[in-house]
């Protein structure tokens, strides 16, 4: 089990206490579960205290806790993710075996990466379009099949979720979008999947681990969320 990073007390809505008191929950559901299996658990906070042939699982919360250092005219959305792969790869390197595996981690709060990977690897999801700006965006208008839904793809927790029913909408959802927007964050449009119920499952090497289903209120909903 690894904890290194330290917050950034700089960040929107810094909490210490919260921050902390979320660390040491889910640090003490570790030391008391790894026992009850018949592990002992082996805590590191650096590359070089890793044990060879030995699990480490690890785990970060959402990227605005953590400093990562930006060159000029990079994005922290975009680098932080890739960071974090990095850093943690040090520990597998040092011949410690990760879960989540390090290099999944350039995928995090990034959907423009992940979309790129479901395409290459030939997985299903809704039809999906990624623009640079808005000028691209009202060009592809007549392609994109509505009702659809612009996202911001480094967000989470549905946050700046805007959706059209139309090209008119469109239109006007993606001025709202990128006037909103850092400037190099692409918009990630998908056509909405219309269901007021969908399963979350989670697989760990190939096999349903959890699942569960999430019921949105409405389906005009943006939000998947309950």
């Amino acid at each position: 089990v690894e904890f290194v990073h330290k917050p950034n007390k700089k960040a929107k809505g810094y909490d210490p206490y919260k921050r902390r008191r979320r660390k040491e929950l889910y640090r003490e559901m570790y030391l008391e579960t790894f026992p009850s299996v018949g592990a002992e658990p082996h805590l590191v906070e650096k590359a070089s205290d890793t044990k060879r042939a030995t699990w480490y699982f690890w785990r970060v919360s959402h990227h605005d806790e953590f400093d990562v250092k930006v060159g000029p005219g990079e994005l922290y959305e975009k680098r932080m993710p890739y960071e974090f792969a990095r850093f943690f790869g040090e520990f597998e390197q040092n011949g410690g075996t990760l879960f989540p595996p390090p290099k999944s981690y350039e995928y995090y709060e990034n959907k423009v990466q992940l979309t790129r990977l479901f395409e290459e690897g030939g997985v299903k999801t809704p039809k999906t379009w990624v623009f640079r700006d808005k000028a691209e965006a009202k060009k592809a208008a007549d392609s994109v099949v509505y009702p659809a839904i612009i996202k911001n793809p480094y967000g989470y927790s549905s946050k700046g979720l805007l959706q059209a029913h139309d090209k008119q909408e469109f239109e006007k959802a993606i001025e709202q979008f990128f006037s909103n927007t850092t400037l190099g964050v692409e918009a990630l449009v998908q056509t909405k999947v219309v269901a007021l119920r969908e399963a979350r499952v989670t697989f760990v090497d190939g096999r349903p681990f959890h699942g569960y289903w999430r019921i949105r209120e409405s389906l005009t909903s943006a939000s998947a969320a309950s």
